[in-house]
């Protein structure tokens, strides 16, 4: 008699797909952004301390309390990703950061950027965590550490685009163009499509149908959960007639 196999080893043994290329692209952005917000007040910093005539030393504290943000942020949502599911946790971090961030626009004094952000830490730090739970659960076992890689690769690059707006934004628009850009589009943009293109879509999982993967509300598409059964019943039989076999 074969042994049977569970859905775990099914992910585990499958090829690299347009879901797992998905997943990819759509972290590699959220984490782009992410990138982005850290850089944003280090590049206004410049112009809106001669706005405000503020010294450049007086920015120390605001520009290290989204460190100390993405401190609780990624324990806190990080636990919210285990148990109420990873869209849910990514989609709060990407609604905390963006609206902080873009609050910052109509600040009125430091101590107000320096509360923002380090609340926009906090959703800073909630991706982290759970954009990597993401892609480790459903990529091939084989390719999970290079697509963490990968998705990472989105911080250093969104880290530098910030040095762009400042020499070529700024000037015109001001200093606030940093935060409505971090703002505005991720709430719009980002949040939109992670939320629809991405786990939506997302395949049967180990323990999804008691409600404990994705959060009790989940609503699991009929064509990957006749997908991951048909593919698991195949696998079964193909090890049936190789273990029959004379």
């Amino acid at each position: 008699m074969s042994q049977p196999l569970s859905l775990e080893e099914l992910v585990d043994e499958q090829s690299f797909s347009r879901f797992n290329l998905m997943i990819l692209i759509w972290s590699f952005l959220a984490l782009l952004a992410d990138g982005f917000d850290l850089a944003a007040l280090a590049s206004a910093a410049p112009a809106l301390g001669r706005a405000w005539h503020i010294a450049r030393a007086d920015f120390a504290p605001a520009l290290s309390a989204s460190v100390f943000g993405i401190l609780l942020g990624a324990p806190l949502l990080g636990v919210a990703g285990d148990r109420y599911g990873r869209k849910p946790a990514i989609l709060a971090s990407c609604v905390v950061y963006s609206l902080c961030t873009l609050s910052v626009v109509w600040a009125r004094n430091l101590d107000q950027v320096m509360i923002l952000r380090a609340l926009a830490g906090i959703g800073l730090g909630g991706l982290m965590p759970n954009l990597i739970a993401l892609n480790s659960e459903f990529a091939p076992r084989r390719m999970r550490a290079t697509l963490v890689v990968l998705m990472f690769a989105g911080i250093s690059v969104g880290g530098g685009l910030p040095g762009a707006v400042q020499a070529l934004l700024i000037p015109k628009f001001g200093w606030q163009i940093m935060f409505w850009i971090a703002g505005v589009l991720l709430v719009w943009w980002l949040a939109y499509r992670v939320r629809l293109s991405v786990i939506d879509a997302s395949p049967l999982r180990p323990g999804a149908l008691a409600g404990r993967e994705w959060g009790a509300g989940t609503r699991l598409q009929p064509r990957w959960i006749a997908l991951s059964l048909a593919r698991l019943a195949r696998r079964e039989q193909i090890a049936g007639e190789v273990k029959a076999a004379p």
